[in-house]
């Protein structure tokens, strides 16, 4: 048994060859394909924590605002609408965040 020359050069170059396509149809493709992929999981992970944190920050601001009520800081009109300025409410809020700090 002897080893034939042209067919393991012949061998060898095919194997270069397949090598060269797949990375050009199969491998540069997919890898593309990934990274996007991976790109939108990230967007939509960073898109829910952005969702979530105006979520916390909305419930805080009501239950501050609820706390002003129940301390009677706060009063509605007849039509159950607050009878206060954005800017004031925040000032109130920040007096109650204050005072709530100091008792503890």
């Amino acid at each position: 048994m002897s080893i034939n020359i042209s067919e393991l050069i012949w061998t060898v170059i095919c194997f270069f060859v397949l090598l060269v396509v797949l990375k050009k149809l199969l491998f540069d493709p997919l890898v593309s394909f990934m990274a996007a992929r991976d790109a939108r999981i990230q967007d939509g992970i960073s898109a829910g924590r952005t969702a979530q944190q105006q979520l916390d920050a909305a419930a805080q601001a009501r239950s501050d605002a609820q706390r002003l009520i129940d301390r009677g800081a706060l009063q509605g009109n007849t039509d159950g609408k607050l009878d206060v300025s954005e800017d004031m409410l925040r000032t109130m809020i920040v007096c109650q965040r204050m005072m709530e700090d100091a008792a503890r």
